[in-house]
């Protein structure tokens, strides 16, 4: 284990959560999870700890591990609200 995820899995709300989701990612897809460093790896961590349905997606599936490795942006909240209305208008019109 490099410092590396030991660092990102201490940080992590469930590190053995964490740490189970990082072995069955390198289990079925070794490549993502050799790719897989700094924010990328810190982002899987946290969500993997948060959660088992998440760290059971993310480790089965390489949709959920390009999300997470992406050029992520977070949304100000006047960007929210205009999506969060936007699809509500949608919704209403369906």
């Amino acid at each position: 284990m490099t410092d590396e995820v030991a660092e990102a899995l201490a940080a992590s709300a469930n590190p053995e959560r964490a740490a189970v989701a990082l072995q069955r990612l390198a289990e079925r897809n070794p490549q993502g999870r050799a790719a897989l460093d700094g924010e990328g790896l810190r982002r899987l961590v946290v969500v993997a700890g948060m959660s088992q349905v998440l760290a059971e997606t993310v480790a089965a599936g390489d949709e959920a591990l390009d999300v997470l490795t992406g050029d992520l942006t977070a949304w100000s909240a006047a960007e929210v609200r205009n999506r969060c209305e936007r699809r509500l208008a949608s919704d209403q019109g369906s």
